[in-house]
């Protein structure tokens, strides 16, 4: 995220991000109250989410439950969940195509 110079009413002394690449977009700030989002182009309008509410509202975007305020179009929803690998679990290495392993040798020890 990209830090910006963002001063709301009432409200100084926030480190705000703005949560894309348009610095006029969405801005994003922690704050003593939750979670602060706003328009960077509004000052005087701020959304304060406490933790809970922030943490259901990014499970329901990534799950695809706001997909539908898109015109349902799946921009939303993580297209390719990545399920957290238990430690010491190693990724399976794809193998360049047309390759079978066979013919590899080792060098004499």
């Amino acid at each position: 995220m990209i830090p910006v110079e963002y001063y709301p009413e009432g409200l100084p002394g926030l480190d705000w991000h703005a949560v894309g690449d348009d610095e006029d977009g969405v801005v994003v700030a922690t704050s003593y109250r939750g979670v602060a989002l706003a328009r960077a182009t509004d000052r005087n309008t701020v959304l304060f989410l406490n933790p809970d509410e922030w943490a259901d509202l990014r499970d329901a975007v990534k799950q695809g439950h706001c997909d539908h305020l898109l015109g349902d179009r799946t921009l939303c929803a993580d297209p390719d969940p990545r399920n957290p690998m238990p430690p010491g679990a190693r990724r399976a290495q794809p193998r360049a195509a047309g390759s079978s392993g066979a013919g590899v040798t080792k060098p004499d020890s």
